[in-house]
């Protein structure tokens, strides 16, 4: 069973994971050891989940560590105003680790409000 608790879990073994892998980073589809992973492909490496490395975004991601979609907005200044997840790395190329940072700035945008609140407790965040 799928439990709040246990989104909150893989979403921290996710997040961890982006900020410390040497993984190779791709572009543009989930991809895997050879051509490299998007953040979200890096997501179903990781925590074994099922995924075809030439699509762009995975559809059981979201259910395991709690995120509003497959592509979740963030709202930001910095990116002049809405921006997707997969956008930060296949258009802005930031690293995993500083796709990591804005997600962590931006936990009410990616996951479901549950698992938003359960993040929030583990990196102390408001």
């Amino acid at each position: 069973m799928n439990t709040v608790q246990s989104q909150i879990e893989k979403a921290i073994l996710w997040l961890a994971g982006l900020a410390v892998t040497d993984l190779p980073q791709g572009r543009k589809k989930l991809g895997n050891m050879d051509t490299g992973f998007c953040c979200l492909g890096f997501g179903c490496f990781l925590l074994g989940i099922p995924y075809d490395p030439k699509e762009g975004v995975s559809y059981d991601l979201p259910y395991f560590i709690g995120m509003k979609s497959n592509n979740p907005n963030i709202y930001s200044d910095q990116y002049g105003g809405e921006i997707c997840i997969a956008e930060l790395n296949d258009t802005e190329k930031l690293s995993f680790k500083e796709i990591r940072e804005v997600i962590i700035d931006n936990l009410d945008d990616v996951f479901a409000p549950k698992v938003a609140a359960g993040l929030k407790d583990h990196y102390m965040k408001d």
